[in-house]
């Protein structure tokens, strides 16, 4: 329940009517271990505000409980609690693998610190390879090694079996931390990790806003349409067209060819001529046309790639495309201070 009285919001539509927005950003936070590990009751704890007395002896959790809550009104949460019965452990790890493991934003790796058991190490190994496989871009996975309120805990050498001849790279990604759901400090940890994520979000979409509104501003100003991608890997970053799929642009390295080559040799010979300095001759623009169009890609700076097209095959129409990506051009050179500041 709410301070209204009213049952306490949960879902995204209903997130979407009270809030009077359209999209709320979310995420899935996969939450896995052994069984008895306290997941349920850490999840419990933050969505339900649940006391530990009512959620300390809680019945074990059958297969995958899913269910979505709002994070501090600004992050829509969907918590896969994956029962820990060998059981399910099978299915997670068989014909559900692919369900289970892809696109997790958040996996947290919950063990017991009072229970010694040389079988957590394997099965921590299988949950690792598990989630670099279907979630290779993962950046942080986090461990709680929980119940070190108890006088049987022995975190430090739970930690020591989890840790032992772990890969550097795996181990770079992983945070460990020794908490207690009965006290409190997992859910001061879970926190601590989703306002990390929060500001992370937050700063990426201002970011990717400020890009979108530099495309839209070029398109005001000459009229045609652009899309920025990224130079390492060809893929779309912004584009007026909105958001689409489409192949890498391959077009994201400029080389000079036997034709470049010759067009500098006469370049310097017109240099000569009229006694003028020579500088590099740089392959960074390269103008394409249709019978209707022009097509333009440019190099920013071997950051990014901007390819325009625009909207007839007017001179005019290429004159305005080339003044407003020129690098004296005050929005151009807003575009290049954001590049500067972000991996596009």
């Amino acid at each position: 329940m709410n301070d209204s009285g009213k049952p306490a919001l949960a879902s995204k539509d209903a997130w979407i009517l009270e809030n009077n927005t359209i999209e709320v950003p979310d995420m899935k936070l996969l939450l896995f271990g052994p069984p008895a590990a306290g997941k349920t009751s850490l999840l419990r704890s933050i969505v339900d505000k649940s006391p530990f007395m009512a959620i300390e002896n809680l019945a074990p959790t059958k297969g995958v409980a899913r269910e979505t809550f709002i994070f501090r009104r600004l992050l829509e949460i969907t918590a896969w609690d994956a029962g820990g019965q060998k059981t399910y452990q099978d299915r997670y790890y068989g014909s559900q693998k692919q369900n289970v493991f892809s696109a997790v934003d958040l996996p947290i790796y919950m063990v017991d610190a009072s229970v010694i058991n040389e079988d957590v190490r394997p099965q921590f190994d299988k949950f690792i390879d598990a989630i670099l496989e279907f979630t290779p871009d993962v950046n942080h996975i986090y461990i709680l090694i929980n119940k070190v309120d108890l006088k049987t805990s022995r975190e430090e050498e739970v930690f020591k079996i989890l840790t032992r001849g772990l890969e550097d790279e795996i181990h770079r990604k992983c945070s460990f931390a020794p908490v207690s759901v009965k006290l409190g400090s997992a859910q001061e940890r879970f926190i601590e990790i989703m306002d990390r994520i929060i500001t992370e979000r937050t700063e990426s979409m201002a970011k990717a806003s400020k890009l979108r509104g530099i495309m839209e501003e070029f398109k005001k100003l000459s009229g045609a349409d652009f899309a920025l991608f990224n130079k390492n890997d060809g893929l779309l970053v912004s584009s007026t067209y909105g958001k689409f799929s489409s192949p890498g642009l391959q077009f994201v390295s400029f080389e000079l060819s036997a034709l470049e080559s010759n067009i500098y040799g006469v370049f310097e010979k017109f240099m000569e001529i009229t006694k003028q300095h020579v500088t590099p001759l740089l392959l960074n623009t390269i103008v394409f046309e249709t019978s209707e169009q022009y097509v333009m890609a440019k190099e920013v700076e071997e950051k990014a790639t901007i390819m325009v097209v625009t909207p007839d095959k007017k001179l005019e129409s290429l004159v305005q495309v080339i003044q407003v990506i020129s690098d004296t051009h005050p929005i151009y050179e807003q575009l290049i201070n954001i590049l500067d500041f972000m991996e596009v």
